[in-house]
């Protein structure tokens, strides 16, 4: 079951990605963030993670929050069906000061969907 703060890769060599809201509802939906290397066409920089920020961050990545998405713990194809294939890679949550940075990011980036806002708010650590 994905919690606050979770990261993972889907997958070897894919994306991390982070979870950004507590599950809630009946299947524990979330709202989860992933991260790539800042290069000349990174749109969003509004929140930059940097080595020693997280032991996944090998050199500055934007948090890409225009692929936001929300996902569920339950159910078919949920985050507990994809872990119990093998398909999820757990890496090591977040510290919270690092959580709230990229929580924080969320609030401000223009390419944040708006609908997801009220969860992150409901979830600031």
């Amino acid at each position: 079951m994905a919690t606050l703060g979770e990261t993972f890769r889907l997958g070897e060599g894919g994306h991390l990605w982070i979870v950004i809201t507590a599950p809630d509802g009946a299947e524990g939906t979330f709202i989860m963030v992933n991260m790539s290397s800042v290069g000349p066409h990174t749109e969003d920089l509004t929140c930059v993670l940097h080595v020693g920020d997280h032991p996944e961050v090998h050199h500055d990545s934007a948090i890409r929050y225009g692929v936001a998405r929300e996902w569920w713990n339950g159910g078919d194809r949920g985050h507990d069906y994809w872990s119990g294939q093998g398909r999820i890679i757990p890496c090591q949550a977040l510290d919270i000061a690092v959580l709230r940075r990229v929580q924080d990011g969320a609030l401000n980036s223009d390419f944040f969907k708006k609908k997801f806002l009220p969860r992150v708010r409901a979830c600031l650590v």
